[in-house]
C-alpha cells in the first residue's frame, strides 16, 4: 500500500478527527477535508463521532515511486528536513534502519544538495551530495546511514535537503526494523519538513495521542538548523491537565532524540523550541513496539 490522501465529508453529524503531530480537529457538516495517511501509527488517522464509535484509517506498507509521493500530499520546500533516520542497533538486539526518498513534483528540473546533520554533535560543517530531479523524478536511498561516508560519522541523525535556485522538493522516510521477514513490516514513515513550517523561537508545536503503554513507548526529538545550540522544551498533558515535563539541548546543525517518560498511557505534547532569532527547529515524534 501506497500512502495516500484521505477526503471525509461528515453527512449530518461533527466528527472531530485527529492524527499524530496535529490537535484534535472538529469536521462540521457538509465541510469536507483532505488528510494525508501514510504507514505506522503515527501515521494513522482516527475519526472519533460524537456517539464513541471510533474509526481508524492507517496503512500497512510504503512505496516511494513518483505516483505515490504525489498521492501522499507531503507538504513541498526549498529546505526540507528529514529527521530520526538510523542505523542502529536497538534493544532486543533489533537493527534499526532507514530509506529516505526525495521527490520533484514541479514541471521543471531542479539542483538539490543533501547534507547529512549526525545526532548529538555540532555540525558547522557536513558531508553533502548534490543532485538533479528531472520533472517527477524521486531519488531514493535505502538504509541511507549505511553508506560508508555517513556511517563513519555516526549511527542517526538527520538530512536536510536545500534546492539551488527555483522549484521545491517533497520527501519522506521509513525507519523500521530490519530482519529475515521483518522488513516487509511498515515500520514508521515521517513526511519531510519544509523551513517555512518549522518550529520558530518563540511558536509551539503539538503532538497528539502519543503513547507511553501497553507494549508501545514514544521518541520525540528536534533536529535544528541553527548555528548556536537551541533548548526543546515538552509539556506532556492529558486533557487538561499537565503530566510531565522534558528538556533537551540539540547541538548547532544536528539532531538530538529522548524517550517519553513511560506508564501514561495516550498522551498529547506540546514542544517549544529556545535559541536565537533566525534559528529553526524541526520536531518529531515516532511511536515505537517494545522490545525494539
Amino acid at each position: 500500500a501506497a500512502p495516500r490522501t484521505v477526503e471525509l465529508c461528515p453527512a449530518s453529524e461533527v466528527v472531530g478527527v485527529t492524527q499524530a503531530g496535529y490537535d484534535r480537529e472538529p469536521l462540521r457538516p457538509g465541510e469536507c477535508r483532505r488528510f494525508a495517511v501514510w504507514p505506522g501509527e503515527g501515521g494513522e488517522l482516527v475519526v472519533d463521532p460524537p456517539h464513541g464509535v471510533h474509526g481508524t484509517f492507517r496503512l500497512t506498507g510504503f512505496d516511494s515511486d513518483a505516483a505515490s509521493l504525489a498521492a501522499a500530499g507531503f507538504p513541498p520546500g526549498k529546505v526540507l528536513m528529514l529527521p530520526g533516520l538510523a542505523h542502529v542497533r536497538g534493544g532486543s538486539g533489533l537493527e534499526w534502519r532507514s530509506d529516505a526518498a526525495v521527490f520533484n513534483p514541479d514541471r521543471s528540473p531542479v539542483d538539490a544538495v543533501a547534507s547529512f546533520l549526525p545526532a548529538g554533535r555540532p555540525n558547522p560543517s557536513a558531508p553533502s551530495f548534490a543532485f538533479p530531479l528531472r520533472p517527477g523524478e524521486v531519488k531514493r536511498v535505502d538504509d541511507i546511514v549505511a553508506m560508508p561516508v555517513l556511517n563513519r560519522l555516526a549511527c542517526s541523525g538527520a538530512v536536510v535537503v536545500r534546492v539551488n535556485g527555483t522549484g521545491e522538493v517533497v520527501g519522506c522516510s521509513r525507519t523500521y526494523v530490519a530482519g529475515a521477514g521483518v522488513e516487509r513490516h511498515a515500520g514508521e514513515v515521517l513526511p519531510g519538513t519544509s523551513e517555512r513550517a518549522a518550529l520558530r523561537p518563540g511558536a509551539r508545536a503539538s503532538f497528539a495521542r502519543l503513547a507511553t503503554s501497553d507494549g508501545r513507548y514514544t521518541n520525540l526529538g528536534a533536529a535544528t538548523l541553527c548555528g548556536s545550540p537551541m533548548t526543546v522544551r515538552v509539556t506532556l498533558t492529558k486533557g487538561s491537565k499537565s503530566v510531565a515535563e522534558r528538556r533537551f539541548d540539540v547541538p548547532p546543525f544536528s539532531q538530538t532524540q529522548v524517550r517519553l517518560d513511560d506508564g501514561l498511557g495516550l498522551v498529547d505534547a506540546v514542544v517549544t523550541a529556545d535559541g536565537p532569532p533566525g534559528c529553526v527547529a524541526f520536531p518529531y515524534a515516532t511511536v515505537v513496539e517494545q522490545g525494539s
